[in-house]
């Protein structure tokens, strides 16, 4: 309740002090004005540092709040500008970004990742542009989508800024990364995983798995055992069904490093495989199967990371 109630006053005195003359004056003293103003006042120390910090980082690359409650009122207040911003069309183009959105989206990602905040980008920016709703001037589901390639985009900026490599990022960010935390965990464990004996050709495998499935609308039911016709068919099936539940529970587990390593456990099995077995076959129940045999390997992987990006 206490921390509630700091956020509250944080929230409702972080922007009092721009209608002063001294801010109005020095725009630079925003926030420091603010925070000075609220000890006058009598308010909390908490709350007053959160009122001051609220505006961090102010440069990419700054000092970022180092309080919860100021780091909390600081992602919500440059979401809510982001969204609104995008809610009514004025949205960076190449050099122009007069409201400095980049920046703020920056600043979103790394106090994320500071404070090891798992929250989702998605249900953030839902909850931002549900607030905005009436005041937006374009769908909002555009809106949304629009942000979150945004972000994206400012994600993977600052990760090749780091010297990770493209593909890596690529990797993640293109399967589900609104977690941040996870998705950068995900993308250092690959960075990591890429010293394995088998990574080179682990990733062909990959790659041959999606290349054959590229345009096929998976059915999403598992391969029945039945009509397998090949030895190199069931051995792909048994591995599959013996490791799918460790490498779910090592995802649920964020242990990354060990779901990579059980992928590469299967490589053999799965070269054997499609050296061996006509996949697209003329017997359309068969290649249904077979499909779907395939499907279930990709899902092994495909919630980590689209492994058939890397190089």
């Amino acid at each position: 309740l206490y921390s509630k109630l700091v956020l509250g006053r944080i929230a409702l005195l972080c922007k009092a002090d721009l209608t002063t003359g001294v801010v109005g004056e020095f725009p630079k003293l925003q926030g420091v004005m603010g925070g000075i103003y609220g000890r006058i006042g009598g308010e909390t120390e908490e709350v007053c540092l959160g009122i001051c910090e609220h505006y961090l980082p102010i440069q990419s690359g700054g000092a970022l709040p180092a309080s919860v409650a100021g780091a909390i009122v600081s992602i919500a207040d440059k979401t809510d500008t982001i969204a609104g911003c995008f809610g009514v069309g004025l949205i960076p183009t190449g050099a122009q970004d007069p409201y400095a959105l980049r920046r703020q989206a920056l600043g979103i990602i790394a106090i994320i990742i500071d404070k090891g905040f798992r929250i989702s980008l998605d249900g953030l920016i839902d909850k931002a542009l549900g607030l905005l709703e009436k005041r937006l001037t374009r769908k909002k589901e555009d809106v949304k989508k629009d942000v979150l390639e945004f972000f994206r985009d400012r994600l993977k900026f600052m990760l090749l800024s780091e010297g990770i490599s493209f593909d890596s990022i690529e990797a993640v960010l293109s399967t589900n990364w609104h977690d941040m935390i996870d998705a950068v965990k995900r993308i250092r464990a690959i960075e990591g995983f890429k010293k394995h004996p088998d990574y080179a050709g682990l990733t062909i495998a990959f790659k041959r798995v999606s290349n054959i499935l590229k345009g096929i609308e998976a059915s999403g039911r598992p391969p029945l055992e039945a009509l397998f016709k090949e030895p190199r068919e069931m051995a792909l099936f048994e591995v599959t069904k013996r490791l799918g539940p460790a490498i779910e529970s090592h995802r649920k587990n964020g242990d990354y490093e060990k779901v990579f390593s059980s992928l590469a456990s299967i490589k053999d099995v799965i070269d054997a495989f499609f050296d061996k077995v006509l996949v697209m076959t003329d017997d359309r129940e068969l290649r249904a199967n077979r499909l779907a045999l395939v499907n279930s390997v990709k899902n092994l992987y495909f919630t980590t990371a689209d492994l058939s990006r890397l190089a």
